[in-house]
């Protein structure tokens, strides 16, 4: 595994790592590195409830910015397809809190973005989500 590759998967983690304790608190969902892994990979699943881990790979020639929305949407649908958390829309829109609809994870112009779907509005940067208490 290339350093760089690992790099990226180390901040892609921390950027979406930060978003869900944000509004999810620290103990909602596990986003681990397995150690020598490769090619370097992010296994991700919902505390105490998903049976099994959903990988992340990383590809050569991606981007940071590209590998943290890959990230950012695989986090999203572990914790929408969990039994603990079915239902409830994650990252909630703050423009649009009664559609019970959750923020589109983008790459925009370099950047990984939260988006709402239905105005195509950027809330936040992936990893810059304010504290909510619950997603």
């Amino acid at each position: 595994v290339a350093d760089s590759e690992l790099a990226d998967l180390n901040d892609a983690v921390a950027a979406v790592r930060r978003d869900v304790e944000a509004t999810m608190g620290d103990d909602a969902v596990v986003i681990e590195i397995p150690w020598g892994s490769e090619p370097a990979d992010a296994c991700v699943y919902v505390a105490g409830v998903t049976p099994m881990a959903t990988g992340v790979v990383t590809h050569p020639g991606e981007s940071l910015d590209q590998l943290i929305v890959r990230l950012a949407d695989t986090v999203q649908d572990c914790i929408v397809e969990s039994r603990r958390y079915r239902g409830q829309a994650w990252p909630r829109c703050p423009i649009h809190p009664s559609a019970n609809h959750p923020l589109s994870p983008r790459s925009i112009e370099g950047h990984s973005q939260w988006v709402c779907p239905v105005l195509g509005d950027s809330i936040a940067a992936v990893g810059m989500l304010p504290a909510s208490g619950s997603g």
